[in-house]
């Protein structure tokens, strides 16, 4: 409890210290349709608070087109990037042949065709797409809005207001949560949204993987036995009568890395079930999602299933005939099986040892730079290098596995402190300088593995209650109450210190503080908006656009797929949507004045810019042309 108390005021602490846009950004789930876009979602929160309550709103899109030509567009600029050096090459090597006298120099023959559209033609593509994307995100577009988005709010408390305010008589709208941090947002799967049945497909491949691991964790610990390995290979009898020290040794070598191995799949299994059909809103949630679930799996297969060595199944036909057996299969199972843990422990050093080199990420490095450059390796391998859900999962069952033989078998105590010594020179390390910095949850983890350590306690009790039960009903009945004690202590943990959020008189200090400039720089007030969607981006392809309409010529029009004539038709509909009087100032200017509509921000939903103000035809055309175009 003290461990708590003590998290608790680290953990305002980082509260208190969290900038700006993070501290102040609400994500809303279920939008409702007539609100759908970023003026209508503004609108609505700045007429249910103050005007100068709401900073922006960012409604998110649907850029599954787009982010398929930008990956169109990077594969061309790599390719012409190697055709180039490719080029330099035999340009060179026909300068020194030509010098020699053997072979007279012919650049133009040196050039090899490329297969994919030119760099320009695939901007010009990703630039369309995205001032489609950026004109239908002001008018709702179901093709281009989905019902997820952000508000920020001008301070702490109009959010802490918002966050617990109900907004309508639908549970399904308006549904409201702290957003995650900037860099860690999962746009794509705010785009798709969750789905109960979606759902309910993964809690079923879950329980899929958990009903097909009990029989293979059994037969892989079967197989890896001397006695087993003995009917393969015969000659290991004389071996063994010679050494009769090596079956306790091989015997433990060979079953709890056996064991470890097939544990150490699971992870990635875990994330392909959770990323496909929970789709969390962030990258740390899914790891914090992985760390519960491998707990779980490992509570369960490696202290319970391998301890009792009957299988799960066979265990649970047995409890359910007699309830009241489990204290004496504990007993008789777990006392036996203390050997066999103090080889996983030796197992687990050298397992965290391996952990300083990284050995998963740099075989994956050295795999993929056959594919790519090194710096294109070097940055997807550690996208997916992060095993925070996973460390904190081994590391809770490890400690629980000392708890729970601590008593029948001491030794253990001295196994775990190296193990956790290694960990904590080793994750230390990595942390600080091997790995990148990542967003942070807060000690959302720490406190999730301190859960799963009472649910551990809970396991030492039963198990210590069997070794009694050995010796009458008596001892059973004095030890009994501890068992209350441990789930009473475990509700207390989990109720009695707030920590999720700040108290209401910290967040008002909070806010007075960011008003004087005291927390220090604040993030990026766009950085709720998708990479690819961001202002800056927008500008520079709507300049792309006008210069590329000017530019081409009717025959270069044909040959590039009608790129032109998206531009063209989006100069004409800015035009009409100046004319009309509606018009959205994120357009900016006509045709004919494309550096001014260049230089003008093209999203107008910040500040309540892009609140239709006309008769709405303009904007009707202004949203027609683009959309039609980006559609052919």
């Amino acid at each position: 409890m003290n461990a708590k108390k003590a998290f608790t005021k680290l953990r305002y602490d980082w509260l208190q210290r969290m900038p700006a846009p993070r501290s102040t950004t609400l994500l809303i789930e279920g939008i409702p349709e007539q609100v759908c876009n970023d003026a209508g979602l503004a609108e609505y929160f700045k007429n249910t608070f103050s005007a100068q309550a709401i900073v922006r709103a960012y409604v998110v899109r649907k850029t599954s087109l787009l982010e398929r030509r930008l990956h169109r567009l990077e594969m061309a600029k790599a390719w012409e990037a190697r055709q180039e050096a490719e080029h330099k090459r035999r340009l060179e090597q026909q300068r020194e042949e030509s010098s020699s006298g053997r072979l007279p120099l012919h650049p133009e023959t040196s050039r090899v065709s490329v297969p994919f559209r030119s760099v320009e033609i695939e901007e010009l593509e990703v630039s369309a797409e995205r001032a489609r994307l950026m004109v239908a995100g002001h008018s709702f577009d179901p093709e281009v809005c989905s019902d997820c988005g952000f508000v920020t709010f001008a301070t702490r408390m109009d959010a802490r207001r918002a966050l617990h305010e109900q907004f309508g008589e639908d549970n399904e709208e308006f549904r409201l949560r702290e957003a995650p941090d900037p860099s860690d947002v999962v746009f794509q799967n705010l785009q798709v949204g969750r789905s109960f049945l979606t759902e309910l497909v993964g809690w079923a491949a879950i329980a899929g993987l958990f009903a097909a691991w009990a029989p293979l964790v059994l037969f892989t610990a079967g197989i890896m036995s001397l006695d087993s390995l003995q009917h393969v290979f015969p000659s290991l009898a004389a071996l063994r009568a010679e050494n009769h020290w090596l079956n306790a040794v091989v015997d433990g070598i060979f079953a709890t890395a056996a064991l470890s191995s097939l544990m150490a799949v699971l992870p990635a299994l875990f994330l392909v079930i959770i990323r496909r059909f929970f789709r969390p809103i962030s990258a740390a949630r899914s790891r914090l999602f992985l760390e519960k679930l491998y707990f779980t799996f490992q509570l369960v297969f490696v202290l319970l299933v391998t301890a009792l060595g009957q299988g799960f199944f066979t265990t649970l036909v047995f409890l359910a005939e007699s309830p009241l057996g489990v204290l004496p299969l504990l007993a008789r199972t777990l006392p036996s099986a203390s050997h066999f843990y103090l080889a996983y422990m030796v197992m687990g050093w050298f397992a965290c040892s391996s952990d300083i080199v990284r050995p998963g990420p740099l075989a994956k490095y050295v795999g993929l730079q056959a594919f790519m450059s090194p710096e294109l390796a070097h940055q997807f391998v550690e996208s997916q290098s992060d095993i925070t859900g996973e460390r904190y999962g081994k590391s809770a069952l490890m400690f629980v596995v000392v708890l729970v033989f601590s008593s029948l078998s001491p030794p253990i105590l001295i196994f775990g402190a190296i193990y956790f010594l290694a960990c904590r020179v080793i994750y230390g390390y990595n942390l600080c300088f091997a790995e990148p910095a990542r967003a942070d949850l807060g000690g959302e983890f720490w406190v999730v593995a301190l859960k799963q350590v009472h649910a551990g306690l809970i396991v030492y009790v039963l198990l210590m209650l069997g070794v009694l039960s050995a010796h009458g009903a008596g001892p059973v009945m004095l030890a009994s109450p501890t068992l209350l004690i441990i789930v009473m202590a475990s509700y207390n943990f989990d109720r009695r210190y707030v920590w999720q959020t700040l108290p209401i008189q910290a967040v008002a200090v909070a806010d007075t503080l960011a008003a004087s400039g005291e927390l220090g720089e604040q993030g990026d007030p766009l950085a709720y908006m998708q990479p690819e969607c961001r202002a800056d981006a927008v500008n520079l392809d709507m300049q792309r656009l006008n210069e590329a309409a000017a530019r081409l010529s009717l025959h270069h029009i044909a040959a590039g797929d009608g790129l032109a004539a998206v531009a063209t038709s989006h100069n004409n509909t800015n035009s009409a949507a100046g004319s009309g009087g509606g018009g959205r100032s994120a357009s900016g200017a006509s045709g004919a004045e494309s550096s001014a509509g260049s230089a003008a921000t093209p999203y107008a939903g910040d500040e309540g810019r892009s609140r239709r103000s006309g008769s709405g035809s303009g904007s009707g055309n202004a949203h027609a042309g683009p959309s039609q175009s980006g559609n052919r």
